[in-house]
């Protein structure tokens, strides 16, 4: 979805509208799945304690910074070759 949103005009296109749908209904699902299942992954009696929850969110948002510039980068970079290329051609 996040790849070809900008080719298929983002939620103009139907595609790109089911993935986000997709997308959300599967968020939904996990997040039912985990708060009815009840039981923690990490048993341990680390997990209640802040320094290591602190970590955890670090860890998530350093992932999540990360991979958004994985995925965007590239994109990025086309653009602006595009861009470059297409002021030289007319120079």
């Amino acid at each position: 979805m996040l790849d070809k949103g900008q080719e298929l005009d983002w939620f103009g296109s139907r595609m790109i509208v089911w993935c986000a749908v997709i997308a959300i209904a599967g968020f939904i699902a996990f997040l039912v799945a985990r708060i009815g299942h009840g039981a923690s992954d990490c048993r341990s009696s680390h997990s209640q304690e802040p320094q290591f929850c602190y970590r955890d969110a670090l860890m998530l948002l350093i992932g999540a910074l990360l991979y958004a510039t994985i995925a965007i980068l590239p994109l990025f970079m086309q653009n602006l070759l595009h861009t470059q290329r297409s002021r030289l051609v007319w120079l």
